[in-house]
């Protein structure tokens, strides 16, 4: 009965979008269900908000609320890798949460937590270099061989080397950085990257 309760309790929480829903957890943030699907859901409603603070419906709400979501985003965040210590997804929120908060040590940390922790799991690795190269500036040493790691493992994907591509013609600033992954890899996968980018900047023109 306890666990159905747990359950329960992550599907009552009220609002239709996920910024209502981090909203009204705010008083209270304890770790929801016991479920990973149901923990998944409530991280993915967080990673929205900490990631879109500047968003019109953000921007509407009281800084001090922004603030305490960022918070109670992190404190969830914290009370499930508690509890599931390899859970990469969690600790990639919960350094989204930290960045919204600028708090630079528990963002890098916790970037190099969830990196070390699901190396091979392309979705949250592309999020987290978005999380990276958006606050680039701020990474320590071991979030930068982090996201280096995770550039080396997108760009042989098939899907993650046409994001990449896309990130490598749109943001002047991040070729470098992809410059020197594709530079340090196999001659195979530098002709790769090179056939999609040419791909990519055909279909642009």
């Amino acid at each position: 009965m306890w666990a159905a309760a747990q359950e329960a309790e992550a599907f009552l929480v009220s609002g239709t979008t996920p910024v209502d829903r981090v909203a009204a957890l705010t008083p209270n943030p304890t770790t929801p269900g016991l479920a990973v699907g149901t923990r998944e859901l409530a991280l993915r409603d967080c990673a929205t908000v900490v990631n879109r603070l500047g968003s019109l419906e953000m921007l509407y709400r009281p800084e001090a609320e922004r603030q305490a979501m960022a918070e109670a985003c992190l404190e969830m965040a914290s009370s499930i890798t508690a509890e599931m210590p390899n859970y990469s997804y969690g600790w990639y929120v919960g350094a989204a949460a930290a960045a919204a908060l600028k708090d630079w040590t528990e963002m890098n940390d916790r970037l190099w937590r969830s990196q070390v922790s699901g190396p091979t799991e392309q979705w949250i690795a592309m999020e987290r270099v978005a999380l990276s190269e958006r606050y680039v500036d701020k990474l320590d040493a071991r979030a930068l061989a982090a996201e280096d790691a995770d550039l080396r493992m997108i760009v042989v994907s098939s899907r993650g080397i046409r994001a990449l591509a896309r990130s490598y013609v749109s943001r002047p600033q991040f070729r470098e950085r992809v410059t020197g992954i594709v530079e340090s890899m196999p001659s195979r996968d530098q002709r790769r990257f090179l056939f999609v980018l040419n791909e990519h900047l055909a279909a642009t023109r």
